[in-house]
């Protein structure tokens, strides 16, 4: 599959995560990369078209081993069909415990 556009979702309240799902798309070497930034209330209110055929990068940060309520609540407005999907979870000085199956889950959902 020839990659010529990676969207990234994402939930980043210190930018890190951002950053992260970023340096992945430069890796991939891609010119066209859209952002949906779903951190900020308002960025949660945007209608985000169905995704399909394409690649996307999903990332959030980890809070006590799991993902936060807020990263589920707007990620579960995502639809998609027959796309392919990289999912990333950014955490500190802990365990990511069930974070990446939380994310997992939701984007199969």
């Amino acid at each position: 599959m020839e990659v010529k556009q990676v969207k990234l979702i994402y939930f980043s309240p210190t930018g890190t995560t951002q950053k992260v799902l970023e340096s992945i798309a430069d890796g991939i070497a891609v010119e066209d990369v859209e952002h949906i930034n779903l951190t900020l209330p308002e960025g949660a209110q945007q209608t985000i078209p169905t995704f399909s055929d394409e690649l996307v990068i999903i990332g959030a940060p980890v809070y006590g081993g799991r993902l936060p309520v807020d990263v589920i609540n707007r990620f579960k407005h995502l639809k998609a069909s027959n796309t392919l999907a990289i999912l990333i979870v950014v955490y500190g000085n802990r365990e990511f415990e069930d974070a990446l199956l939380e994310l997992k889950n939701l984007a199969i959902e």
